[in-house]
Order: structure tokens, then C-alpha cells, then sequence
């Protein structure tokens, strides 16, 4: 459990999304990130297109972003929420 004396702490969380339609899952990623931790604690990356290393033939490209949540929580605590 986080105190108010706990230091803030950066986190940071990859995002990537190749199924349906990527960029509104990612906008929904990130909308909910913002809810969870408050719009003024959450900073995202702009968004990257990469081709998709392994996996099935025929992948369609990879939308890819991180995002730097500033919070008391320890990573536990945002893995839970996450």
C-alpha cells in the first residue's frame, strides 16, 4: 500500500496493438490508462508503425507507443491495475 510520503515514481508500459482496427485500440489503451491514473499523470509516446518480428505469416504492421505513468503506486500496485 502507497503513503502520501512515498516518492513518485516513473513507470513506463509498452503498448502495441496489430488486430482489428490498432488505432482505436490504442486510443483506447490510452483512455483507459487516463482514467485509471489521472489524465495529468499519464504522458504518452507519439505512435510508432513496425513490422511484426515471429509470429504467423501475414501479420498486418504493429502500432506501438509508451506510456510514462507518474504515480506513488510500486509496480506491483500498477501491474494491478494494469
Amino acid at each position: 500500500m502507497h503513503r502520501e510520503s512515498d516518492p513518485m515514481a516513473n513507470l513506463l508500459i509498452s503498448l502495441g496493438a496489430n488486430l482489428g482496427n490498432s488505432y482505436e485500440t490504442m486510443i483506447a489503451a490510452s483512455c483507459m490508462l487516463n482514467e485509471a491514473f489521472g489524465r495529468e499523470c499519464v504522458r504518452f509516446s507519439k505512435l510508432y508503425r513496425t513490422p511484426p518480428v515471429g509470429g504467423p505469416m501475414g501479420q498486418s504492421d504493429f502500432l506501438n507507443a509508451v506510456a510514462r505513468i507518474q504515480t506513488r503506486l510500486s509496480c506491483w500496485e500498477v501491474w494491478d491495475v494494469v
